[in-house]
């Protein structure tokens, strides 16, 4: 047997029949719109970089995100009563366990626990809740 029979055939199914524990264990990598909260928690999520949708964003409810001077925990991902044809419109809604010093009306970077940062325009929603609003072409 040759280098490329090996890879193509017997090689490749001992390689998958080696990762399979390993891929198993590690768990969901995507979830479906109907999901659990707990679900979502529990998996890996998507990436943030590149196009943001609700979708993806739904991802993250119960996740925190670490701000200058505390943490954000996102709580709800609103779609618009009134989308506008061709926007997919939609609020994310952070809360804070404590009172939080942010700026009202400015671009904040959040952080997520997997390294990843985003620079999100926040809004005071009163009672320690922050907003983030999103207009994007569908």
């Amino acid at each position: 047997m040759n280098k490329r029979d090996f890879i193509a055939g017997a090689g490749a199914g001992a390689l998958a029949a080696a990762c399979a524990p390993a891929l198993a264990a590690d768990g969901p990598r995507t979830l479906n719109a109907t999901a659990t909260p707990a679900a979502r928690r529990q998996a890996r999520p998507v990436p943030l970089e590149g196009q943001q949708s609700r979708a993806t964003w739904q991802h993250y409810l119960g996740h925190s995100f670490d701000v200058p001077g505390g943490t954000l925990r996102l709580v709800d991902v609103v779609k618009a009563q009134a989308e506008s044809v061709g926007l997919e419109q939609f609020r994310l809604v952070f809360e804070a366990p404590h009172a939080l010093a942010l700026g009202d009306d400015t671009v904040h970077v959040l952080r997520h626990g997997t390294g990843q940062r985003l620079p999100l325009l926040l809004q005071a929603a009163g009672s320690g809740r922050w907003c983030a609003h999103f207009s994007l072409l569908a």
